[in-house]
């Protein structure tokens, strides 16, 4: 990872970390650089080993509109795969844990191959969908081949996730939804914090959009909308918050060359990826998740939402799983920038509207999503595999 920068399943690894130092747990973090969740575990006291590997390329890249494989980069990571766990497997035979689990789509590849070698049983953490246009169904079918025989079990943050794979599959994983901290994430965090730092002030209506930047997390649609918005409410900002993955900022470039042609520039704004997600998301009056592609369970999406924001959800799968349309939010058309617009005129419009929503929201995240119940299940399920591992040998 990115010494900037920290995604979804490394937040999401990280608390579950913090549960298990707490109950006398130990986790051992295999990373392949330094970076800020090296960073978070030395401060924090969580073992950790950097085991350095050439980067990954993005297997995809974009052609126009169209987004399509990339044979080369394929080729790259392929043999990038197997030094990575032919590196790993030196480490796990010689330190021999109980359990590894992967985390991540190619860490889940190398991860278990690694343990394989090793003669150490794998559970697949599986928070991504890529059953998906992305790939035309040839990552999906080489995800679910490998899946069969590669982990021992499979840990899943969504319905739509564990659907991804075979049916045959399905007793062997386990469901487990993505938690979040109610402490660090409530609607009583400074308001003022991040505004200040965008120039706006507080009665303005501030619309954001949070999450790394690439197509299909829909930016474009983002901005498209912003437009639209402004024509009718010139009064109304926007911010956009996130970085590239893999060094691939074509995309990113592009974004705010369109801000830059419309002319849009003094009403959008954008920042990098931060840490204080806190301080963004409670200066926002109106958060947009405009994904164009399915995803497992956006931690982005639940943060806002235990701060009492109105979203504005595009329904793809993943997301319909967490927000009900008119009841805790409002669910959109993917790829539909003329949707978004919509609904977020009409919560502009209705301040009343945007709180019912956001207390609903925070009720649901409170029942569902609490990082407690998340981390106990998860580190219960580990517990469980050890036990059951131990019966049959």
């Amino acid at each position: 990872m990115q010494e900037s920068r920290m995604g979804g399943i490394e937040h999401n690894s990280f608390a579950i970390a913090k549960r298990a130092k707490d109950q006398g747990i130990e986790i051992c973090f295999l990373c392949p650089n330094r970076g800020l969740l090296t960073q978070l575990l030395r401060e924090t006291g969580i073992q950790y080993v950097v085991l350095s590997r050439p980067p990954f390329l993005s297997t995809s890249i974009r052609i126009g509109s169209r987004s399509v494989l990339n044979p080369i980069a394929i080729a790259y990571d392929s043999i990038i795969v197997f030094v990575a766990a032919f590196q790993i497997s030196i480490w796990m035979k010689r330190h021999r844990p109980p359990l590894v689990v992967t985390k991540g789509l190619l860490a889940n590849v190398y991860g278990s191959i690694a343990a394989r070698m090793a003669g150490i049983p794998a559970l697949w953490d599986v928070q991504e969908i890529v059953r998906s246009a992305r790939a035309r169904g040839a990552l999906w079918r080489f995800l679910n081949a490998l899946a069969k025989f590669l982990p021992t079990h499979l840990s899943v943050s969504s319905e739509a996730a564990r659907d991804q794979f075979d049916a045959v599959l399905h007793r062997k994983i386990s469901v487990i939804p993505n938690g979040i901290s109610l402490k660090r994430f409530h609607p009583r965090v400074d308001r003022n914090r991040f505004r200040t730092e965008l120039g706006v002030d507080d009665d303005t209506c501030l619309v954001g959009h949070v999450g790394r930047f690439t197509y299909w997390k829909g930016q474009m649609e983002f901005v498209n909308a912003a437009s639209e918005v402004h024509e009718r409410y010139p009064r109304v900002r926007f911010v956009l918050v996130g970085s590239p993955v893999f060094e691939n900022d074509a995309y990113e470039r592009s974004v705010k060359q369109y801000v830059k042609e419309q002319g849009l520039g003094s009403c959008i704004f954008f920042r990098d990826y931060r840490m204080d997600l806190e301080y963004v998301l409670a200066s926002l009056d109106i958060y947009v998740h405009s994904s164009i592609e399915p995803e497992g369970c956006s931690l982005t999406l639940l943060y806002a939402m235990a701060m009492e924001k109105a979203v504005v959800v595009t329904a793809v799968q993943g997301n319909d799983e967490v927000v009900t349309d008119g009841v805790n939010g409002v669910l959109v058309a993917p790829k539909s920038h003329t949707a978004i617009t919509e609904a977020v005129l009409t919560l502009v419009n209705d301040p009343l509207k945007r709180q019912a929503l956001g207390k609903r929201a925070r009720e649901l995240v409170k029942e569902k999503f609490d990082l407690e119940r998340s981390a106990s299940n998860t580190l219960a399920l580990y517990q469980q595999f050890l036990k059951d591992e131990s019966a049959n040998s």
